[in-house]
């Protein structure tokens, strides 16, 4: 379940909330405690702001979240802490994610922090599947609203914030301001001092002309030099993102006119006593809030279409390998039906060809678990696991099991016909070593495969990313071997290869079947080539021992004849392989590896 515990402004002032603000490097340990403290904790996501310091989880449920986040941060009091569950806490993260949970709504940085949060815990290893959908939609929800929406919010900051104070109080025309820190915020408030018409310096910790931004028109003074430059000045801002104060009233001097102080961190940069001078106002994060907006219709429907949709993602995440594997497919299909007679596809089309079928089909996908019931598609999803649905959900016919009628008796003598395969589509339906082995050959003889089986091995993987052939990962459907001029049937499963075997012959479709000569209405042969010459050699399933030294010794004498020396020249088979291992010598229960990943 998803859950999170923390503290927010709302119910923590700043003292509180700096004492468990963390900055990045901080966090990758707390993650790791987080892991020790909750034995179910599948993913673990920290956000630490000037707001807010939350922990997000995917977990069993069962700890004391609040505890153990304290725990982990080696702190003790977690009274402060609240805590949100399920589709509280997924509304919770869009709310906070657009700015509506800020302390300045509409907040702008907020955004980016969030994104930030979960781009670190991905780093260290603890963003979930399920944290980051949420929070990479979360995200998307948040650019929408701050996009889309017809009535829009003035972009808020703590700096905008601060200026804007600052000119409330008095005309900013001609006031001199120091601003401690060059990072985002200390440069945004020094851009809005100097608009304001104020002159502005700026601390650097090395100032190297390149080295560090400045805004245009600011003054650059090193940060070690920032005590004496106070005394002209007219007020004083500071936003680091140091853990130690940048500004001591034990080292500050006698101010002799009005300062106005601002501190915009995180832990805070501004001594508290400093506030205790008499010609001092000082000014925190908490000084600056303002009151919230009323909510914006259409960013109110954002919102919610944003957390439905998630929800919906999160019902049926489980279903997500299923989906990939079936845009995957799906996105080779078309691959291969637009090569055609392409030698060298572009990468480049290739690369956009299968990136718009996965979106394209990932889209229909989506829209049919929207439409129906949750019945109906885990339904679904169990046909297309068991491959007795295509992808678009057509039932196919499952067959009753019948005991095949022997179509050739030994006796018989087989008729060596030599076919041209060039450009020509053959099936092969299995996906392992034996299958692998009838791949080469066909591919040898220029034939146009299509391989089908649940599992494939890597030596035809490998021949499928060279674009020498498509595999699709699924169940043989029946009546998909009509247009093949030739099949082959190689996958450990009898009943499989007698099926693929009668509805080839039915067809009038020639077909080896691994396991059974007799159910073949073609052999694969002993090929020996040594151009212009080919000779096939086979037994009819029997004698292998025989086949094999007649195979050697054809090769010996084509070797004399031709005065061929390279002995890859004169077959086809793979090093090692026994001459004569084709369809002639069935599948054997005795070596089940060499069908691994056959089954269906």
């Amino acid at each position: 379940m998803i859950r999170m515990a923390g503290i927010d402004f709302h119910g923590a002032e700043i003292a509180v909330r700096e004492s468990f603000a963390l900055q990045p490097e901080q966090i990758p340990p707390v993650l790791a405690r987080m892991r020790e403290l909750i034995p179910s904790l599948q993913g673990c996501v920290v956000l630490s702001t000037c707001n807010r310091t939350e922990c997000w989880v995917e977990d069993g449920g069962e700890a004391d979240l609040p505890r153990a986040f304290c725990r982990a941060l080696q702190r003790e009091d977690a009274s402060l802490f609240i805590l949100w569950e399920e589709e509280a806490a997924v509304s919770h993260l869009f709310k906070t994610a657009c700015g509506r949970n800020s302390l300045l709504p509409g907040d702008d940085q907020i955004l980016s922090q969030v994104r930030q949060a979960a781009e670190l815990s991905r780093e260290a290893g603890f963003l979930s599947p399920v944290l980051d959908r949420l929070f990479r939609q979360a995200v998307t929800t948040a650019k929408q609203i701050k996009t889309s929406c017809t009535v829009q919010r003035v972009p808020v900051s703590a700096a905008s914030a601060a200026v804007a104070l600052l000119s409330s109080r008095e005309n900013l025309a001609g006031k001199q301001y120091l601003v401690i820190g060059n990072g985002k915020i200390g440069q945004l408030a020094a851009e809005k001092l100097l608009k304001s018409g104020a002159a502005v310096t700026m601390t650097v910790r090395q100032y190297h002309h390149g080295d560090v931004c400045i805004p245009r028109g600011c003054r650059a003074v090193l940060y070690e030099e920032r005590y004496t430059r106070i005394p002209p000045m007219d007020g004083v801002i500071s936003a680091t993102a140091s853990p130690h104060y940048t500004l001591t009233d034990e080292k500050l001097t006698l101010l002799p006119k009005p300062y106005t102080f601002v501190d915009l961190a995180v832990p805070r940069d501004l001594d508290p006593a400093i506030a205790r001078r008499e010609n001092v106002r000082l000014y925190y994060l908490d000084d600056l809030r303002v009151p919230a907006v009323p909510p914006d219709p259409q960013e109110e429907a954002l919102l919610t279409q944003g957390e439905k949709e998630f929800l919906l993602w999160q019902q049926h995440h489980g279903d997500y390998s299923v989906l990939r594997q079936i845009e995957k497919d799906a996105s080779r299909e078309i691959l291969w039906r637009i090569r055609g007679e392409q030698k060298k596809p572009d990468p480049q089309i290739e690369q956009a060809v299968r990136k718009a079928a996965e979106k394209t089909v990932g889209k229909l996908l989506r829209q049919m678990q929207q439409h129906l019931s949750a019945q109906c598609w885990e339904e679904c999803l169990q046909l297309w696991q068991r491959g007795d649905m295509d992808w678009l959900g057509e039932a196919v016919y499952n067959p009753p099991e019948k005991k095949p009628q022997p179509v050739l008796s030994r006796e018989t003598t087989r008729f060596p016909l030599f076919l041209s395969l060039q450009g020509q589509p053959a099936l092969v339906v299995g996906g392992g070593k034996i299958a692998a082995r009838r791949v080469q050959t066909l591919l040898q003889c220029g034939a146009c495969i299509t391989v089908v089986a649940p599992k494939i091995c890597s030596e035809i993987l490998g021949e499928e990313e060279k674009g020498r052939l498509r595999v699709q990962r699924r169940c043989y459907r029946p009546g998909e071997e009509s247009g093949y001029c030739l099949c082959t049937a190689v996958t450990n499963d009898r009943s499989v290869n007698r099926l693929v075997g009668e509805n080839c012959r039915k067809d009038g479709i020639p077909v080896s079947v691994a396991d059974n000569q007799n159910e073949c209405s073609f052999f694969f042969p002993a090929l020996i080539a040594a151009p212009p010459y080919t000779i096939g050699l086979t037994s009819g399933g029997e004698n292998h021992e025989g086949l094999r030294e007649m195979a050697g010794a054809l090769r010996r004498w084509i070797k004399e004849y031709t005065g061929e020396n390279d002995d890859e020249n004169l077959e086809n088979r793979n090093p090692g392989e026994p001459a004569g291992h084709g369809a002639d010598r069935p599948y054997s229960p005795e070596h089940p590896g060499e069908n691994a990943g056959d089954s269906l």
